[in-house]
Formats: C-alpha cells, sequence, structure tokens
C-alpha cells in the first residue's frame, strides 16, 4: 500500500473507533443503560483502537523517506493483526484475582510495545539513512524477533485464562 492509502485508511478507522467509544453521547445507543447496542461498540473501539496508534506513527513517518516508511510499515502490519486477534479473543471480565487479564489490558500492553517497537525501528532506521548505512538483516530480524515472541508471550497468556 501506498502511504496516503495508509494515512487515509488509518484515519478513517481511527475515526470510527473514537465514533465508537462516544455511541452514548451521540445518540447512536441510549444513555440510560449498558446495552448491546453499547456492548458492542466498545467492544468494537478496544478492537479498532490499535489504528488510532497506526494513524499516529504513519503521520510520524509520512514526511520521512520511503526506506523508514516501508521498514516501519512492514512491522506494522504485522503487529496490527497480532495485537487484534489477542485483543479479540481476551475475555471481557477476568474473575483472577491475581493475574486479571481482559482486553483493555491487553490492548493496554499491545500499544506500549507497539510504541516502544515503533520508535526504535523509526530513530534507527531513520539515523542509519542519514549516516549513509543500513542495518544487515540480522538487526531487523532481531526486532521482528522480539516483537514476535512478545506476542507469543501474550497469546500464552491469554490461553491459560480461557
Amino acid at each position: 500500500m501506498t502511504r496516503k492509502r495508509i494515512v487515509l485508511v488509518s484515519f478513517v478507522l481511527s475515526a470510527l473507533s473514537v465514533i465508537s467509544i462516544f455511541s452514548r453521547q451521540i445518540n447512536v445507543c441510549p444513555n440510560y443503560s449498558y446495552s448491546n447496542c453499547a456492548n458492542f461498540f466498545d467492544t468494537l473501539f478496544i478492537i479498532l483502537s490499535p489504528f488510532v496508534f497506526l494513524f499516529i506513527f504513519s503521520l510520524i513517518t509520512y514526511p520521512m523517506r520511503e526506506n523508514v516508511f516501508q521498514l516501519w510499515w512492514k512491522f506494522a502490519r504485522v503487529w496490527m493483526l497480532i495485537s487484534m486477534l489477542a485483543i479479540l479473543i481476551s475475555p471481557s471480565n477476568s474473575h483472577n484475582w491475581m493475574f486479571p487479564i481482559e482486553k483493555g489490558i491487553v490492548a493496554s500492553f499491545s500499544f506500549l510495545v507497539h510504541s516502544i517497537v515503533s520508535i526504535i525501528i523509526i530513530l534507527s532506521r531513520y539515523y542509519a539513512l542519514k549516516r549513509g548505512y543500513s542495518y544487515p538483516a540480522g538487526v531487523l530480524f532481531s526486532v521482528f524477533s522480539l516483537s514476535f515472541v512478545i506476542a507469543i508471550f501474550i497469546f500464552i497468556s491469554l490461553a491459560r485464562m480461557l
């Protein structure tokens, strides 16, 4: 996908995510109670919330070189799928008092990992290209494998909760 399409799609999905959290205030769902409509839009917000960070980082990388954007996009598109799947399969309510894993906690952890790895990828690639050298495939592979290992730990913890 091109930069413009990624920014546009992430903006539309981010806007849909933000609109879904305010479904009661804009009278899409009734104000007075938690109905199925409100539960649907709350879940939709949590599932689509990774696109807010995708939109923010796509705006950050938009004016940069194509190499920086493409490297970040290779990471982001895989991480977004993993993140959305982890949020989707995590339980809405946890009855475990010691390790409560819920959709919100999984989403927050996913946002934190995505932000840290994205910043590392963007800055390292930006400064490497500024200095005139490129990273070997081993460094890039280690960043992607670190994010994959973190995703595996998320799935293992979710599987223990089910």
